[in-house]
Order: C-alpha cells, then sequence, then structure tokens
C-alpha cells in the first residue's frame, strides 16, 4: 500500500522507509485512539525504551525500540493497518546530528586503532561474541577506524564497557566510544548481516 503521507520535518530527526532505525515515526494517528492501546500494539514487537504519544493530537507519535529488528517487524506488520477509519503510516526516524548527552548510546560504537590486517570476518567474530551485529563499516581514508552497529543498543553498552583498552596481537590498544549516527553511515561497508527471506534478521525471543 502507497500513500502521499509525509512526516513532519524535524530539527533533530530525518525519516525514512528503507533505512532501519530503532525509532519508528508513526503518523495520520486519529487522536481518538487511546496511549495504552497504541503502546500495547507496538509493545508486542519488543521491548520499547520510550514511547512518546504527546503529539498525539498533531497526528503522530514516536516509539523507540531497544533492537532494530523488532522496529522492523513492527514496520512490516503495522504499515498501513487501519486505526478508526485511517491507515497508519511508518516511517523509520534517524538523529540527524550530534544525540544529546543522555542519548548518545546510538546502537553504534566507534573503534579506533585496529589493525588493517584484521579482516572483517575476523572483526565479525569479534564484536559477535558480545552479541548480534548488524553491520560493519570502516572510516573513508582510515581504516584503523571501524564502526560497528550492533542490533541491540543494549548490547552495544556492554561491549563498550568490556572492549575499552582491548589489546591486540602486537600492542596495539583500541580506543572505543560511541559513534555518531550520521559519521557512521557516511563510512564504507565492509560486512553487513544477511536479512532472511522476509527481508530482516529474525529477532531472538525475549527470555520470560
Amino acid at each position: 500500500m502507497e500513500s502521499d503521507y509525509r512526516p513532519r520535518a524535524h530539527r533533530d530527526y530525518y525519516h525514512s522507509l528503507e533505512d532501519p532505525s530503532r525509532i519508528l515515526y508513526i503518523g495520520n494517528v486519529d487522536f481518538r485512539n487511546t496511549d495504552l492501546d497504541l503502546q500495547s500494539m507496538f509493545e508486542a514487537y519488543g521491548p520499547m525504551r520510550k514511547f512518546v504519544a504527546k503529539f498525539k493530537n498533531s497526528g503522530f507519535i514516536c516509539v523507540f525500540y531497544y533492537d532494530t529488528r523488532q522496529a522492523i517487524a513492527a514496520m512490516r506488520d503495522l504499515q498501513g493497518v487501519m486505526l478508526l477509519g485511517k491507515p497508519m503510516w511508518i516511517f523509520y526516524a534517524h538523529a540527524s546530528g550530534l544525540p544529546p548527552p543522555h542519548e548518545m548510546n546510538q546502537g553504534i560504537l566507534k573503534i579506533c586503532n585496529v589493525s588493517m590486517f584484521l579482516s572483517p570476518i575476523q572483526l565479525q567474530g569479534m564484536f559477535s561474541q558480545y552479541g548480534d551485529v548488524m553491520a560493519l563499516r570502516q572510516k573513508q581514508g582510515d581504516p584503523s577506524i571501524i564502526y560497528v552497529d550492533f542490533y541491540d543498543m543494549r548490547i552495544a553498552e556492554h561491549a563498550l564497557q568490556s572492549l575499552q583498552g582491548f589489546g591486540e596481537l602486537g600492542g596495539r590498544t583500541w580506543y572505543v566510544e560511541y559513534a555518531v549516527p550520521v559519521e557512521a553511515s557516511a563510512a564504507e561497508l565492509l560486512w553487513q548481516d544477511a536479512p532472511d527471506a522476509s527481508g530482516y534478521a529474525d529477532y531472538p525471543a525475549e527470555e520470560s
């Protein structure tokens, strides 16, 4: 189902139908939908770190997941679903600049001083011990800087703490920090997780 609907412009975010994000912008929402009903609908796909309904009277809400795969699944299943006679239109939302200090964890780590002799497969194996990796990128013109995009931002936080000061064989010491998404997206893609037939990698079931 296609639509001419366009999300409202925002100075801190840009919107996309193709580039996955943990944040969903849901537009064309009737204000008569209750917050509880809307939250329950999107929470069925996984735990949310934030649900923002304060703009519902203006026709949109925002959902912030921890895991990109949950946002992908919600968008796949709920795009165009009719609520009170109006189809929801869902877009991925991406931070367009430097996130505020309390939002620096966008699920992407910037690893500095990485050996150029490590292959993408070796790097993916090293980082995946902490959790599922969505993509690896390399800074243009500087192979010593690698961006690691984890599906789950909670895994990125754990990896940041574990990798800080990591020493490679040969004496190189890594410096690790959260990456600015727009900087990481401009880097060269080294490796990307292969999606399944439905177009996205399956996300694990939440532990009860």
